[in-house]
């Protein structure tokens, strides 16, 4: 699914806004995101751990709160998700941002 340009431009929108919290702030933007995902079907789940994913690596760091409680919201694909955030803060902090780009997709599919 592609995604309208006014809806690519609120969420990168809310990006910039969400970039700018302090890390304390992020986690409970991160909290919020697990019991939103919990609430909506399928594809509008994986649009939001996709969303989570690309939010925690976007920094180039995972803090140890981030590292507790992102499993916790990718549940049985914590796996890909979290290779998915080691790929894209290696592209990100190597300057591959052609790369980093082919890792942001939000395609409402896991992973």
């Amino acid at each position: 699914m592609i995604l309208s340009f006014d809806t690519a431009w609120a969420i990168s929108r809310q990006w910039q806004v969400f970039s700018e919290l302090q890390p304390a702030s992020r986690l409970l933007c991160q909290k919020t995101a697990e019991q939103l995902a919990a609430l909506v079907s399928s594809p509008g789940r994986y649009f939001i751990l996709d969303l989570l994913s690309v939010s925690a690596a976007f920094d180039g760091h995972l803090s140890r709160l981030e590292r507790y409680h992102l499993p916790q919201a990718f549940g049985k694909y914590t796996e890909i998700y979290m290779l998915r955030i080691e790929a894209l803060k290696h592209a990100l902090l190597n300057g591959r941002l052609h790369k980093a780009k082919q890792l942001c997709n939000l395609d409402f599919e896991p992973g």
